[in-house]
């Protein structure tokens, strides 16, 4: 099942760079174009967003592969916990300080 999904993901990111090739091919004739210039951006920025995605999918197949997936959603989970309670004294220490 995730195989489907990397393979997704590689083609729509192969897609995704041509259009980007193209549109910059047209931005070397109209440099001035805000429209192109945007586009350019997202494209960019989806990009990158995919490459993220991609990564996360192979790291969580190799995961699988070895039997290690559920052990790192949980470390995962638990780091996320214990940084969201960081976060949060971090945020009520700076509202006793603004308020002292």
């Amino acid at each position: 099942m995730s195989g489907s999904l990397t393979t997704d993901l590689e083609s729509s990111i192969k897609e995704n760079e041509e259009s980007l090739k193209e549109i910059e091919e047209l931005l070397l004739f109209s440099p001035q174009d805000s429209e192109l210039k945007n586009l350019s951006r997202e494209l960019k920025d989806l990009i990158k967003l995919q490459q993220e995605q991609l990564l996360q999918v192979k790291k969580n197949e190799l995961l699988a592969h070895f039997g290690l997936f559920e052990e790192q959603n949980k470390t995962t989970e638990s780091t996320d916990v214990a940084a969201q309670r960081k976060s949060l004294a971090n945020i009520e220490d700076t509202e006793i300080i603004q308020h002292g």
